[in-house]
């Protein structure tokens, strides 16, 4: 079972990514699925800062996250990602083909784990985060001076999947893209398709 992000909407400077879990092991609950579901949308959902001006791209996260205690192997989870739900302390991983979490996983660790999920790579070599990435939520976040960010994994995130803002290279400002996403919704009655309104899925 590959990590995956299962798609991402774009409307103007604004997206949306959806992303499905399925968490599965005896330990594996609803109240935990719900518990973790919240702390991803929570924490994910933030705005990328554009470097290059003062600008900003918002991004919703929306994750469903679904327990399944009767089953013991990740084939046997429909979602594009399968956790399975380890005892108090285990030490988290999320490999490609082998993710496992500790039922105790506090709120950054399983919203770092997420980001492996979504195609991110760790931002730390040993206990040291990167120079540079020390606020980051891939780098070490146990030694992060705080406040912890997003926007960075966010904008990594557009890239992996060949996405971009238009409001952080110049080619878009907040206003006129929240104007093509009206004449968007606008002219959707007709057929019409706006460019800035770009929905697609990815493996």
């Amino acid at each position: 079972m590959q990590r995956k992000l299962d798609k991402i909407t774009q409307a103007g400077c604004k997206f949306t990514f959806e992303l499905g879990i399925g968490i599965y092991g005896p330990r594996a609950n609803a109240a935990l699925a719900a518990s973790w579901q919240s702390i991803i949308n929570s924490h994910w959902s933030t705005d990328i800062v554009c470097a290059s001006n003062q600008n900003r791209c918002p991004v919703t996260m929306k994750a469903t996250v679904s327990a399944y205690p009767s089953k013991n192997w990740s084939y046997e989870i429909s979602e594009s990602n399968a956790v399975y739900v380890e005892d108090a302390g285990y030490r988290d991983i999320s490999a490609p083909l082998y993710k496992h979490w500790a039922k105790d996983a506090d709120d950054l660790t399983v919203t770092h784990e997420t980001g492996h999920l979504m195609g991110l790579f760790d931002l730390y070599i040993g206990k040291y985060s990167l120079p540079g990435f020390e606020n980051d939520i891939m780098a070490n976040y146990y030694s992060d001076p705080g406040p912890t960010q997003y926007s960075g994994a966010l904008a990594s995130i557009l890239f992996n999947n060949k996405k971009g803002c238009g409001c952080c290279f110049g080619a878009q400002t907040p206003k006129s893209a929240a104007a093509d996403a009206a004449s968007d919704d606008s002219g959707s009655s007709n057929g019409q398709t706006s460019p800035t309104d770009d929905s697609s899925e990815y493996a």
